[in-house]
C-alpha cells in the first residue's frame, strides 16, 4: 500500500472508528467523531483489535493483561491471570506470551481484570473477575472462560465495575455495580448481575467511574449515577437512578473518572463535571454541574481521570488539565485549566491515567507524560513534557495502565512498557524502553473491497438519502471521505455501509 492509500486509510478509520481501541483503568475510549453513524458489515466487523488493560487496585496490585484479534478473528490474550481474566479455563498467576481463547471475533475490550469479545455473530462474552456481577452470569463468581451472556451485540463498554452493551435495536443493557443508581434501572441495588434494559434506540455510551451517559439516535444526551461533582451536568449534585436528558444535537460522549464532555453537531465541545486541576478546560479549578462550552471545531475527544484532550477539525490538538507528569504535552509540567494547543495533524488522541498518545495524519505515533515503566517506548524511563516521536505507520494505539500496544499499517502488533505481569506478550517479565514487535497478521480497521470511482456514487446516495436511512457504497480507489460527505452524516444521521478501497 503506497503513502498516499496509508493517509487515506488513516483518515477514514479516525473519522468512522475515531479510535477503535480500548482506554481501560476507569473508562471506555468513546468512538468520537464517528459514533454518529452505524458502521456496518464488513467494516464493523474489524474494528476494536487490541486492547490493553492495567490500573493499581485498592490492594495495591496492578492488573495488566492484553488481547488483540488477528485477520482470521481468533482472539489472543497474555498478561495477568489471577481472576481467570485470560480465559484460558486457568486462573494462573500470569500468562507471558499470547494463547487463542475464542474464535470469530470482532472487537475485544480489556479493563483491570477481566474481558469481553464480541463475535461476528453478535454475542458477547465476558470472563474474568467478577466481584460486582460486572460478567452478566447472574452470580458473582469469577470465570476462567468465556462466557455468552447476551445476543445480538454492537458494541460493549467497560468499566471498572460495572458494564453497558448497545444491542443491533439500539436496547441498551447495563450490569454491575449500582450503588449509586449507575445502572439506570430505578434502583439502587448493591449490584445487578444480569443485563438490564434501560434505554431505547442508542447509539452510544461511554461511562465514568459511578455513573453512566448514552446518546440516542436523536442526538440527545442521557445521564445517571453518582453526581457528587455535577458529573452528570444536570444542575444538581444528587445521584440520579434513571436516565436524565442533559443536551440535545449531541454526536458523541466522552467520560473521564467524574468529568464528562460531549460534541454537538456544529463541533461546539461543551465539558462539566469534576475540575480540581482544570480537567474541564473553563479557566476554573471550580467543578461545574452545567454543560460549559469550551472548544469550536471539535473532531474527537478522549477523557481522563484528570486531564483531557481534543482535535479540532484542522487538525490541532489541545490538552488541557493535570500535568505533573508532563501529560498535558506544553513542555511544562504545571496544571492547564485552558487548552493547550501541543500537536498539529493528529487524527486520533488516547489518554491513560498520566500518559497521552497521539497519531498523526501521516502515521506518525507521539507520546508524552509517566514513562516509568518505559510506557512511552522513548527508550528511556524519563518522563516527556512535550510529544517525542516513537514509532512509524501506526494505525490503531491502545494505552494501559503500565504498558502500550500499537498496530501498523502492515498488520504488525507492537507492545512496550510494565512487564511484571507479562503483559508485553514476549515470554518474559522484563520492562520493554522501546516497541517490540509481538505478532504478525493482526486485524485492521479497513477491508478489500472492489476497486473502482465509487467516491462520486456514494457521494451522490448520501445527498439524496432521507434522513435515518441506511446508505450502503465504496470509497473507490482513492479511499476519500470528503469534508461535505462527512457533513452530509452528521445532519443526516445516516447509517452507512462501507466498504473500504484495497490495500494493495
Amino acid at each position: 500500500m503506497d503513502g498516499k492509500k496509508r493517509k487515506s486509510f488513516r483518515r477514514i478509520t479516525a473519522f468512522l472508528l475515531a479510535f477503535a481501541i480500548v482506554l481501560t483503568g476507569g473508562s471506555y475510549i468513546e468512538p468520537v467523531s464517528a459514533q454518529e453513524n452505524q458502521i456496518s458489515g464488513e467494516f464493523a466487523r474489524q474494528i476494536f483489535s487490541i486492547s490493553c488493560s492495567g490500573q493499581v487496585s485498592e490492594d495495591g496490585k496492578a492488573y495488566n493483561h492484553s488481547g488483540v484479534i488477528t485477520e482470521d478473528g481468533s482472539l489472543y490474550m497474555w498478561g495477568d491471570n489471577s481472576f481467570g481474566q485470560i480465559g484460558n479455563g486457568t486462573s494462573n498467576n500470569y500468562v507471558s506470551t499470547p494463547v487463542k481463547v475464542l474464535e470469530n471475533v470482532k472487537s475485544v475490550s480489556l479493563i483491570d481484570s477481566y474481558s469481553s469479545a464480541i463475535t461476528a455473530d453478535g454475542s458477547l462474552y465476558m470472563w474474568g473477575a467478577n466481584f460486582w456481577g460486572q460478567l452478566g452470569t447472574g452470580t458473582n463468581a469469577n470465570c476462567n472462560k468465556p462466557t455468552k451472556v447476551l445476543d445480538n451485540v454492537e458494541s460493549v463498554s467497560l468499566e471498572e465495575t460495572k458494564v453497558g452493551a448497545i444491542t443491533k435495536d439500539g436496547s441498551l443493557y447495563m450490569w454491575g455495580d449500582n450503588y449509586f443508581g449507575q445502572i439506570g434501572n430505578g434502583t439502587n441495588n448493591n449490584y445487578v448481575s444480569t443485563p438490564v434494559k434501560v434505554l431505547e434506540n442508542v447509539k452510544s455510551i461511554s461511562m465514568g467511574g459511578s455513573y453512566s451517559g448514552a446518546v440516542t439516535k436523536d442526538g440527545s444526551l442521557y445521564m445517571w449515577g453518582n453526581n457528587s461533582y455535577g458529573e452528570l451536568g444536570n444542575g444538581t449534585n444528587k445521584d440520579c437512578n434513571t436516565p436524565v436528558k442533559i443536551l440535545e444535537n449531541v454526536v458523541t460522549l466522552a467520560s473521564g473518572g467524574v468529568h464528562s464532555g460531549a460534541i454537538t453537531k456544529d463541533g461546539s465541545l461543551y465539558m462539566w463535571g469534576y475540575n480540581s486541576d482544570g480537567q474541564v478546560g473553563n479557566g476554573t479549578n471550580a467543578d461545574c454541574n452545567k454543560p460549559v462550552k469550551i472548544l469550536e471545531n471539535v473532531e474527537s475527544i478522549s477523557l481522563k481521570f484528570e486531564h483531557s484532550g481534543a482535535i479540532t477539525k484542522d487538525g490541532s490538538l489541545y490538552m488541557w488539565g493535570e500535568n505533573s507528569s508532563g501529560e498535558v504535552g506544553d513542555g511544562t509540567n504545571k496544571d492547564c485549566n485552558k487548552p493547550v494547543k501541543v500537536l498539529d495533524d493528529a487524527v486520533t488522541v488516547s489518554l491513560s491515567k498520566t500518559i497521552s498518545g497521539a497519531i498523526t495524519e501521516d502515521g506518525s505515533l507521539y507520546m508524552w507524560g509517566d514513562n516509568y515503566y518505559g510506557q512511552l517506548g522513548t527508550g528511556t524511563n524519563k518522563n516527556c513534557n512535550k510529544a517525542v516521536k516513537v514509532l512509524e505507520n501506526v494505525t490503531l494505539l491502545s494505552l494501559g495502565g503500565e504498558c502500550t500496544g500499537a498496530i501498523t499499517d502492515d498488520g504488525s502488533l507492537y507492545m512496550w512498557g510494565g512487564n511484571d505481569c507479562g503483559q508485553i506478550g514476549n515470554g518474559t517479565t522484563e520492562k520493554q524502553l522501546t516497541p517490540l514487535k509481538i505478532m504478525d497478521h493482526v486485524m485492521l480497521p479497513y477491508s478489500k473491497p472492489e476497486q473502482g470511482g465509487a467516491d462520486t456514487e456514494l457521494a451522490e446516495k448520501l445527498e439524496s438519502a432521507q434522513s435515518g436511512e441506511t446508505v450502503t457504497g465504496s470509497l473507490g480507489t482513492d479511499g476519500v471521505l470528503t469534508k461535505d460527505m462527512q457533513q452530509t452524516l452528521r445532519e443526516k444521521e445516516v447509517t452507512l455501509e462501507l466498504t473500504l478501497p484495497s490495500g494493495d
